[in-house]
């Protein structure tokens, strides 16, 4: 699930947008990988936790994560919408598959 969502973001959400992307491995297991993306020259990294589905119960963690790794991104075949308020609220970027 997580290799089928990484290429989907890198190699069509953003591409269709003329996004460059690169996907690392982390150092630590504290989140699932590096982003780092090129826009108009301008190149920024971001921290990836990968979910199928995100729950309030897990976002606990997210909050955590966020706090050490800054900017964290979450990516999620699903994310529901009261969530992406809670996420939006908290300065932590997303990207919903659905």
């Amino acid at each position: 699930m997580e290799e089928r969502l990484i290429y989907t973001v890198t190699e069509e959400i953003l591409k269709e947008h003329n996004i460059n992307a690169i996907w690392t491995e982390p150092v630590t297991k504290d989140i699932d990988g590096i982003l780092t993306i090129t826009y108009k020259g301008i190149k920024q990294k971001f921290y990836v936790e990968i979910k199928k589905e995100l729950r309030n119960y897990q976002l606990d963690q997210i909050f955590h994560q966020a706090k050490t790794y800054d900017p964290l991104v979450v990516i999620a075949e699903t994310i529901f919408p009261n969530i992406r308020n809670t996420l939006k609220k908290n300065k932590i970027g997303y990207i919903d598959m659905n």
